[in-house]
């Protein structure tokens, strides 16, 4: 990651509740943050988070736009309505556009995103993809 440039773009990591997705995403960036002196920000948002700070007209879609680094997990949950989609698709969009070295977690299946399922899933799978499996660490 320390000469992270161009394309993928973003790493997608895939699996059920409690597999480590959230902590494997810290400790990538943590580790780029190690390497590489240039790298002096790293924004980490929960996406419901982030999508009520969008809604709200808080200064999050910026901060998540302009980000060297955005970590956005939970990617998924709780976006039932197209306006959350939207809200949250254009900043991916736009982070895709500019390529800005995204790492996002999510709950959703692989194969949901390859079925479209997901409305930013073509520039998701533009980058890499891991799923993650074994036994949720929270016992549930």
């Amino acid at each position: 990651m320390a000469d992270w440039q161009g394309n993928p773009w973003c790493i997608t990591l895939l699996g059920e509740p409690g597999v480590g997705k959230s902590t494997l995403a810290v400790e990538l960036a943590y580790r780029w943050l190690c390497r590489d002196a240039r790298l002096t920000e790293v924004v980490w948002y929960r996406a419901t988070t982030l999508l009520r700070e969008i809604l709200e007209g808080r200064p999050g879609r910026e901060i998540a736009r302009q980000s060297q680094l955005l970590i956005l997990d939970d990617y998924g949950q709780g976006l039932g309505s197209p306006t959350a989609w939207a809200a949250l698709g254009e900043v991916l969009a736009e982070r895709y556009d500019w390529e800005r070295p995204t790492l996002v977690t999510s709950n959703f299946q692989q194969p949901a995103l390859e079925a479209g399922h997901c409305p930013t899933a073509d520039r998701l799978l533009d980058g890499w993809v891991c799923r993650l499996g074994g036994y949720s660490r929270r016992g549930s």
